[in-house]
């Protein structure tokens, strides 16, 4: 069990935020001491790993609301299954590392609600210009620990973005992407994720991290379609001090 004291969620969201995650075995009484020691909280978010079915039953009697389910992903680029049908589209997409008009533009998206799966989103406790604002300021953090952001072009027209984390030990970690406003269900969501894989792939990446929340159904369905496995489930439970 891992407890982390989220101080940059009280920029975001204007509230103390505790972040709880648990395996797939660690027991309730865990639980218990962890919320003993955030009896400072304004926000819990409690993530579950799905088989700790009784953490999961204790969280629902003790006030915790269930917001979504996440799943964490690998592939292998090597592994990589291309969709055949889809080889002509992607022929077209590109994608370039993001200027500060690029950034702009991505922001723009952003507070049009280009995330709108989202558990801030979703969340009826915050005003939705939350959830734009905690994505805006997690870009700023990434580009500043020298994470940049790439623009995805679908013949020559932006159509969303992706960005990476990497380690020494060529592990890439998808950690943020998303489609453009105009592009959503479109199909564009393969141009994306594609050019995700390729970033890695041509870069020499060994093992390319996917997470996904379940309930963006379509990106999840794009994932699996690549060749990426279900690593973990996790349940996601909110608590807000009211």
């Amino acid at each position: 069990m891992k407890i982390v004291r989220a101080d940059w969620e009280k920029r975001n969201l204007g509230v103390v935020t505790y972040e709880i995650s648990v395996g797939a075995n660690d027991p309730v009484s865990a639980l218990g001491e962890a919320l003993e020691a955030c009896k400072d909280f304004e926000y819990i978010v409690l993530k579950v790993e799905s088989e700790n079915t009784e953490v999961s039953k204790y969280a629902r009697k003790n006030g915790f609301d269930f917001i979504e389910a996440c799943a964490d992903l690998t592939l292998k680029p090597k592994d990589y299954i291309p969709n055949k049908r889809l080889l002509p589209v992607i022929k077209r997409c590109s994608y370039r590392q993001m200027d500060k008009k690029d950034l702009d533009f991505l922001y723009d998206q952003i507070n049009k609600g280009i995330f709108h799966t989202d558990r801030i989103y979703l969340d009826d406790f915050f005003d939705r210009s939350a959830a734009s604002r905690r994505y805006i300021n997690w870009i700023n953090d990434l580009i500043a620990a020298g994470y940049p952001a790439y623009n995805v072009y679908y013949a020559e027209t932006p159509v969303g973005f992706f960005i990476h984390k990497n380690s020494d030990d060529d592990i890439y970690d998808g950690i943020l992407a998303g489609t453009y406003e105009d592009y959503e269900g479109t199909g564009m969501g393969y141009c994306v994720q594609w050019a995700g894989y390729d970033h890695v792939a041509t870069s020499g990446g060994k093992l390319y991290l996917g997470h996904v929340s379940l309930t963006n159904v379509n990106a999840y369905k794009i994932l699996m379609s690549m060749g990426f496995n279900v690593s973990v489930i996790k349940y996601v439970y909110v608590k807000h001090k009211i």
